[in-house]
C-alpha cells in the first residue's frame, strides 16, 4: 500500500499530538482534521513567531542578501 506525500507530511503532527484525524467511512472516504488541545496551546506561541517575523521581515531580508552576496 503506498501513502501519499500529502498523507505523510500530515502524519507528524497527528503523531505528535497537535492534529486529530478522523476518517469518516463513505465512498469516497472523508478525512477531517481538527487541533487537539496540545495543538491549541500551540497557536499562541505561533501567532507570536508569525508577528515577530512579520516585524523583522526587512531586517532577514537584509541579512539574506548579505549573505548571498559574501558567499557567491
Amino acid at each position: 500500500m503506498q501513502t501519499s506525500a500529502s498523507t505523510r507530511a500530515q502524519a507528524s503532527p497527528v503523531r505528535d499530538g497537535f492534529v486529530r484525524r478522523t476518517v469518516t467511512p463513505s465512498t469516497p472516504p472523508q478525512v477531517s482534521y481538527s487541533l487537539t488541545a496540545l495543538g491549541e496551546g500551540i497557536t499562541e506561541p505561533l501567532q507570536a513567531l508569525s508577528d515577530w517575523i512579520r516585524d523583522h521581515a526587512g531586517d532577514i531580508l537584509t541579512a539574506q542578501a548579505v549573505y548571498e552576496r559574501e558567499t557567491a
